[in-house]
C-alpha cells in the first residue's frame, strides 16, 4: 500500500519560505484552496483506529476537484509522520457523500486550508494557511533522509516537526479532543 511520509513544521510567516524557495529554484505547483470533510462511522470506529476518512474539494484557478482519501493509522519509529494513505480523484462531490452517507459515514468535521505546493528535489513542500491554527510548512518525500535534506535546505530544524494532523488539531482547539 502507498505509504506517505511528512514533516509538519509551525512557523510565523510564509513569505520568508516562498522566497527561499525561490532562491532554491524549486518549481511552484501552484495555489489551491482546500476544503477537507472527514467521515466517520456513529460509533467512530475510523477515530478509534487512529485512522481517517477525507472528502477534498480542491478549489483551483478555473476548475475545481473533488479527492478521496483514506488515511491509516500512524506507524511507529521514524522521525517524521509516516501512515498508509489511498487517494483517488472522483467525480462529484455530492455523489461521493451520498455514498458515504449510504455506507453508513456522517460528516464528522469539515476545514479549509489555503495551500502553496513546490517540488524540490524529490519533495513536495506545502505552504499553509489554516484561519484558526495558523501557518505550516509541510515536506512530502519518498523517505526520511529526503525530508531532512529538504528542511534543512529551508532552513528548518526538524526537531519542531508536529505528527499531528491539522484535524486533530482542529479537534483540539475545540474541545481538548486529542485522538487523532
Amino acid at each position: 500500500m502507498p505509504t506517505e511520509i511528512e514533516a509538519k513544521i509551525k512557523v510565523e510567516r510564509l513569505e520568508p519560505y516562498v522566497r527561499r524557495l525561490e532562491r532554491l529554484q524549486a518549481r511552484s505547483l501552484g495555489k489551491v484552496v482546500q476544503r477537507d470533510h472527514f467521515f466517520d462511522r456513529p460509533e467512530g470506529i475510523l477515530k478509534q483506529a487512529d485512522s481517517a476518512l477525507r472528502l477534498r474539494q480542491e478549489s483551483h484557478p478555473g476548475r475545481t476537484e473533488t479527492i478521496m482519501a483514506f488515511k491509516g493509522p500512524c506507524q511507529a519509529g521514524g522521525n517524521y509522520k509516516r501512515r498508509t494513505e489511498i487517494q483517488f480523484t472522483v467525480g462529484d462531490l455530492r455523489l461521493a457523500r451520498k455514498l458515504l452517507e449510504v455506507l453508513g459515514y456522517i460528516q464528522v468535521f469539515v476545514f479549509e486550508k489555503r495551500r502553496h505546493s513546490w517540488q524540490l528535489d524529490d519533495c513536495t513542500v506545502c505552504l499553509d494557511e489554516l484561519d484558526e491554527l495558523g501557518t505550516f510548512i509541510e515536506i512530502e518525500g519518498p523517505d526520511e533522509a529526503a525530508i531532512g535534506r529538504t528542511a534543512a535546505k529551508l532552513e528548518l530544524d526538524p526537531a519542531d516537526h508536529i505528527p499531528a494532523s491539522y484535524l486533530r488539531m482542529n479537534l483540539e482547539r475545540l474541545n481538548g479532543d486529542t485522538s487523532r
